[in-house]
Parts: C-alpha cells; structure tokens; sequence
C-alpha cells in the first residue's frame, strides 16, 4: 500500500527490484540463522544459569561440604602419573598387614619365615612366605585408631593415604563406608606443617588449621581452623599425615604429635614411616601394620586400570611389568614403559618418538628409573640443546640437598640460587630462569606445596636423583665417608648402580662384632641385582652369606635373611646352592629352600617346589605350597589343584588360602571346589573364601551353610560368615598388652599367683624367660614379647635379658626366639646397646 501510495503521489520514487530481492535474501538467511543459533543460545543461557545457581549454591554451602569437595580433587594428583590419570582412577586396593596371631602353646613356632617377615619386611617381601595375618583398607579405617604405616620407600603409602582421605571426603549415606559421613579427613604432609610459625601456648592443631587454610579456597579457608576444632572436639577427625620416612632420625616432630593426641584422644591417626625407627610411636599407643606385597590379581588390575584410563587397547602381558616380589613404584614405571612401547602415553599427552627410549624388561631400578626420567623431560622446540642436561642437572641438585640436609622441600629462593648457579656458564637469561625453573612446576616427579616450596613426590627419585649428584660432581669420598650410614643406603644403592662399587664393598664386608643382625653385609647384598659390573666383592659377599645359612650356631631368622638375600641377588651360583639346600637333614634350610625358590624363573623354580611337595616335614611342604601360589605362574597351576584335591587337608587349606590371595584367577578355582564332590575340598575352599571381602564369596558361603549336604561343610561355612561379620563390626585395634595374653592369664591361674594388669605384666613375661622347669613357655614368652606393648622403662633390660639368651643361651629354640624378637625391637627402636 506504501508503494502504491509513493506511485499515486508523484514523487518519483520507484520500486527498485534488485533491491527488494537482495533484502528478501538477506531476511531469510537471518531468519534461517537465527533458527538454526538459537537452540545453541538457549544452550549457553541455561550454561550461565546453571553456573549462576552452582557458585550461589558453592558459596551458600556450608566449609566442611566445601571442604570435602576440595579435598577429593587436591588428592587426586598424588600419585607418579597424575599427568595422564587421576587417582581414583587407577588405584588400586592394597592388604595391610593386621595384628599378629596370637602364639598358642603347643603349636611348634616358626622361628624363621614369620620372623623374617616381621624384622626385615622389605626383603621379605620379595619372596614368598606364610600368609600373614591381613586386613582390608576398609578395616584400617574402620577399626585403626592409632596406626603406623610403615613400608619402604615404592610401597605405595602415599598414594594409600591419599585415596583414604578421597573416600572419607566421597563418603556417602549408602555403601561399604557410611561409617565415614561425619569423619573429616586431615591429609597432611610433614612439608606443610610450619612448627616456626606456632606461638608457644597455641593449640597444636592450630599448625594443622594454618596448612589446611594455606591450600583450601578462599571461601572455605576462613572457616577451616573452626571446622578443625568442633570436629576434633566430637572425635571426628582422620589424621593421614604423610613423610615420616623423608626425614631423618629426631626430626619427626614427636613431641607435637604427643601434645594433639593428649589434647584429643579421640583423634584416628594413620601416619606414613619408613620400615624401622618408628619405636617412639609405639609409646603413644600406636599399632603398627605395613602394606603387604601385591599378587598377581592385584598386578592384574593395576595394568587393566592404566589401559583404561591411556584407553589402549589391552593392557601387557603380566610378566612385562611384574614379577611376584616387585614393589608397587617399579611395577608401575615398567608397566608405563610397555605403554610407551604401544604409544598409549603418547596419545595421552601429544607427545610422539618416545618408545625407542624405554626398552623392555629392564630390572635394575636404576636403569628403569633413568629410562623413565627421559620422558619427563621438557620438549619445547625453541630451548637450547644443552637445556635438558641443565634440567637433570638442576633436578639432581634439589635432590641432593634434600637429602644431605634432611628437608622435605626447598623455599624458591633456595632453587633459583641452584638454577642461578647452574645457568651461570650460560650468561644470563630470565627467559632461560624462568624455563629452567617451570620445569619443578607440572611434573608428577615434583610437588609443589601450598607456600610455594617444592619437594620430590617420592624418596626412591629423590635418592635415585642425589645419587645422579653424588656421581656427577665426582663426591666418591662423600660416599665413602657415609657407607655405614643408614640414611644413604639408597643413595648409595643407585650410585653403584650407576658408577660400579668403587672400592665401597671392602667397608662392608668387615664384620661388625657389635652387630649381630649383620646389617652392613646385606646392606652389600642388596647391591648385588642393582650393579652389572663383576668383581671380587661379589663372590666375598656371597661366601659370607652361604656361611650364615649353613652355619647351625647362627640364629634361625638369620640365617632365613641370608637365603632370602640371596634369592633376589640375581646370582647364577644361587641355582646350585637351592638344590644342596633340598638335600639338607635340616628341615628348616629346606623350608627356606622352598622360599627362595619362589623368586627365581618358574621354569626351573615349579619342579624343584613340586619335589618339596613330597618332603617328610609338614613345614616344608606347607612352605612350597605358598610359593607355588606366590609365584602365580600357569606352570605351577597343576600341582596346586593336585594338592587342594588331595587327602592333606592342611595342605589343601594351605592351597585355597594360596588362592584366594591372586586374585580373579584364584577366586574363580575356590568358586568350583565349593561345589566339588568331596567334601574335604569344599571344606578347603571354604577357608579360602573366609579371608576374602566380595559379595560372591559371602552369597557362597551362605549358600553352603543352608544347602551343602555333609554338616561339617555347613558348620565351616558358618564359622566363616561368622569370621566375615566380625572384620565388618567397629573394633577398635589397641596394642597388646601382656596381661591380656590368655596363655599367661592360664598360667597365672595354674601357679596360683596374680598376674597384674595390662603392661605391667612384661616383668612376668621377663621372669619366665629364665624359667628352666618349663622351657615351652620360655619360648612362647620370647616371642610374645615381640607382640606386646613394652613400657620404656622396662625396655632396656627387655633387651638385655633377650641378648643374654642368645650369646650364652643352651637351648636353641629360646635362642631362636629371643632373637626373632630382637630383630623386631631392633628394628623399631634401632642397635641394641652393648652390655
């Protein structure tokens, strides 16, 4: 009507066409844009509400679910591979070591296996041995009220920790750990916890509160120290403090832990030490358990994790990057190692070219460590070519004062001097500084804490990296100067892995008389599979070893140390030495026979343990069934379920326990022999599946205890459920006392004499050490002191009358015994005082 209008009007407009038709394009096409945008604009809409309404609800939320919620992600990257993988992810569960059993008199002692179990766990550890007493992680954090964690360094504490915090923070209202809705985790390193900065009359959590606030946001950190305090006030605090075994002897701040736990005794304190000198915390009523070696279930998994989470197609062959007896940290750097062989870990990071630098089946740590080291370098195109010499060059530098000063981390002063200095050939360069220096930063070898300082995640690359130093700068001396040091044991470890022995091994090999656990030679022992290059020293400290093991004066658990020793030296000559062992009349060498076996090449180790299999001592035959288990090699599948077939129903039971502790491929042999035919296999079975904590196994076991036709194999079952309902019940774990021992309560009762209560009772313990009409419970005492809690006032002449036993006791057993148990209180406490 306008045009026509214009056209009436004589105006001279005219309706341009072209025009029209541009504009009535250009309409539709913003139309059909507008269309096809809008969905995506409602999209972003409902985005920004949605983060609207998310930081209203985060800020409206009260500091202990912000606290929470902050701590499940911090303990996220506390593990080594933190660059490709969360720790929920990949972690996986370990067995903790539980209370020892209680010793029965009447039962013969194993004063070898177990002994050496308890004295020396890390060497221990990398041979088979009796199954021993286990819990689960949940049992830790439902029942352990004060409990030592010690392992060696590789062990996996930290990463322990961490994922304990991670469940406590995730805890839910359903599930196997609603017990921890209202617990609130503390995870805290020893790094973090700035004693300097307490004022004399604080509180001693208030060091705790400082470094929770230090790295929590800055809505939850105002009301952190608050939150600390009413929690630990209602006895809902877990404590997971980390770093014990990083700083050197008296620098554990003992004290400050006595003060918090006297202030709160209802505080749950798990703390992370190394496998001795953790005797100060048993006088605060600490327990003490440790992490047991992995099986090949659990092996298993770890590759079935990592595969899933560097999405490749299927993970290695088990045997690539595990073999029974490796640590959790060596199994995980080799197993990322046959990763980078497939290229998983490229894909994960986009990086490319790095599997021709990690070649497979490397066993020396050492060599693995350096392979993997390669990988964490930095790759920026635009850096010098000398830049990746100067970043290993700085990385060992902040290794190496780290451990010559025992610090857990460095200031940023301290490493841009170090960085400063080792840049200085180059000129000055901030660009350079700053490159050189990043490189602490984003790298799962380094933590950066909350202030700023920077510390190495784990003590094998700290030592690995200072002993990279030590080699570098040329301090031999420094070396020589600290080889009895038990501080630089690792350290030294890596620089004759790296530099050959260097005339070290002739201080070693001088007997120590004021020694009588020989630690100085296997200190040179485990040096053995870590150095390639031949030598006089090897073949000395392998004669001594062999003059230990057939020498029938030295004590057992002695003499077990040294058969173990040699088992993992990697010595072509060890072959030999286990066939004379099997001709021994000594059941006790043959049973160690059997133990050293398990860490040699299935191969050659499956025949000669199903020969053991047939030996006229129980002890022995037992023995080589757990290292047939332990070995978890398809070879040695067939004597196994001979065994759980057969009429031995020790042996059998032996087999499923054996079994149930591999994992998957155990499990599903113990779920066919609780249907089998005869009834003694269903019984064996049955004591397989009581350790176990899976649903299967109690539907199973229920299942028998209702259906099964025979009553003995309804009986066992439940017993079983019985046994499995009492681990699921709270339970506090408190030390042992010697009054509550039922054995000596017997006794007491027996001699008419009244036995006092709790700790007190140790000097009874003492009395019948020298008690030569009943030389059974002598023996039983010896060993019982080794599990209960020892007063400090008592403990010298606990020591004193052990020893007397061992240099001028008659009977061997006592000996035996007394000196198992000096090796755990030496362990804890460390040399015994001469006289």
């Amino acid at each position: 009507m306008l045009a026509f209008w214009l056209l009436q009007s004589g105006s001279g407009w005219r309706l341009d066409l072209i025009s029209l038709f541009i504009g009535l394009i250009l309409g539709a096409a913003l139309a059909i844009g507008l269309y096809r945008v809008l969905p995506r604009l409602l999209q972003l809409r409902d985005q920004s509400v949605s983060r609207v309404r998310e930081t209203q609800t985060w800020v409206r939320a009260g500091v202990e679910k912000r606290f929470q919620v902050e701590t499940a992600a911090y303990v996220q990257s506390f593990h080594l591979g933190n660059q490709w993988a969360e720790l929920s992810q990949i972690f996986v569960f370990p067995q903790l070591l539980a209370a020892p059993d209680e010793i029965e008199p009447g039962q013969p002692p194993d004063l070898g296996a177990r002994p050496l179990a308890r004295a020396w766990p890390a060497l221990a550890g990398q041979v088979a041995g009796p199954p021993l007493p286990a819990m689960s992680v949940r049992g830790l954090l439902l029942n352990g009220r004060r409990v030592i964690l010690a392992g060696e360094a590789g062990a996996g504490k930290t990463t322990l920790l961490a994922y304990c915090a991670y469940l406590c923070a995730m805890a839910a209202d359903s599930g196997p750990y609603t017990f921890l809705l209202p617990v609130m985790p503390v995870f805290v390193h020893l790094a973090e916890l700035d004693f300097a900065a307490a004022p004399p009359e604080e509180d001693p959590a208030g060091v705790l509160a400082r470094a929770l606030q230090l790295r929590s946001g800055p809505l939850t950190a105002p009301g952190v120290a608050a939150l600390l305090h009413q929690k630990l006030a209602a006895g809902q605090v877990l404590l997971l403090l980390d770093g014990g075994d990083e700083v050197p002897a008296g620098r554990f701040p003992l004290a400050w832990l006595g003060q918090l736990l006297a202030q709160y005794p209802a505080l749950q304190v798990v703390v992370a030490t190394g496998t001795t000198g953790y005797g100060p915390l048993l006088a605060l009523d600490f327990t003490l358990s440790g992490l047991l070696p992995w099986r090949a279930g659990q092996a298993v998994t770890l590759g079935a994790l990592w595969t899933e989470a560097l999405a490749c197609p299927r993970p290695p062959q088990l045997r690539h990057y595990w073999h029974p007896g490796r640590d959790a940290l060596t199994s995980t750097a080799q197993l990322w190692g046959q990763l980078l062989d497939t290229g998983a870990v490229e894909a994960a990071d986009g990086e490319a070219g790095l599997a021709d630098q990690f070649p497979a089946g490397l066993e020396r740590q050492g060599e693995l460590l350096a392979a993997l080291l390669r990988h964490h370098l930095p790759r920026e195109d635009k850096l010098p070519t000398w830049f990746h010499e100067t970043t290993q060059t700085l990385w060992q530098a902040v290794a190496w004062q780290l451990h010559e000063h025992g610090w857990t981390a460095l200031a940023p002063p301290q490493v841009e001097a170090l960085a400063a200095e080792i840049l200085a050939p180059f000129g000055p360069d901030t660009r350079l500084m700053g490159a050189l220096t990043r490189t602490l930063r984003d790298n799962p070898l380094f933590v950066n804490w909350a202030d700023g300082r920077v510390g190495l995640r784990s003590p094998v690359w700290r030592d690995f990296l200072a002993a990279a130093h030590l080699a570098q700068a040329e301090l031999h001396q420094l070396a020589v100067d600290h080889v009895h040091d038990p501080a630089w044991a690792g350290v030294l470890r890596f620089y004759v892995g790296r530099v050959g022995e260097q005339g070290l091994a002739r201080w070693l090999l001088e007997k120590d008389r004021q020694d009588p656990y020989q630690n100085r030679l296997f200190q040179l022992a485990s040096w053995l599979p870590e150095v390639a290059d031949p030598g006089a020293w090897r073949r000395q400290a392998l004669i001594q070893l062999g003059q230990i093991i057939v020498n029938g004066q030295v004590p057992l658990a002695l003499r077990f140390r040294a058969v173990a020793a040699l088992a993992v030296s990697g010595e072509p000559g060890v072959l030999a030495l286990l066939r004379q062992l099997m001709q021994r009349t000594e059941p006790e060498l043959r049973q160690a026979a059997a133990i050293a076996w398990s860490r040699q090449d299935a191969g050659v180790a499956v025949p000669a343990l199903e020969k053991l299999l047939a030996d006229g001592d129980v002890a022995v035959r037992l023995m080589a069934v757990y290292a047939l288990a332990w070995l978890s090699d398809p070879a040695g599948e067939k004597p196994l379920l001979l065994t759980l077939l057969g009429k031995d129903a020790a042996m059998s039971a032996a087999v499923a326990v054996g079994l149930a502790r591999n994992g998957e491929e155990g499990w599903q042999i113990l779920r066919e022999a609780a249907i089998d035919a005869a009834l003694p296999v269903r019984r064996a079975a049955i004591q397989g599946l009581a350790g176990l904590e899976v649903y299967w196994a109690v539907a199973l076991l229920e299942q028998l205890a209702l259906e099964d036709d025979e009553w003995a194999v309804k009986s066992a079952a439940s017993v079983a459920l019985e046994a499995m309902a009492a681990r699921s019940r709270p339970l506090p774990w408190q030390p042992r006392q010697a009054g509550d021992l039922p054995w000596l309560v017997s006794w007491a009762v027996r001699q008419e004499v009244v036995l006092p209560a709790g700790a007190e009772a140790v000097p009874d313990l003492l009395a019948l050490l020298t008690d030569e009409t009943e030389p059974a419970l002598a023996v039983v005492a010896a060993l019982s002191l080794g599990q209960v809690q020892i007063p400090a006032g008592v403990l010298a002449d606990v020591r004193r009358a052990l020893t007397a036993l061992v240099i001028r006791g008659h009977n061997t057993l006592l000996r035996d015994a007394a000196y198992a148990t000096l090796a755990q209180l030496q362990r804890a406490h460390g040399h015994l005082e001469s006289g």
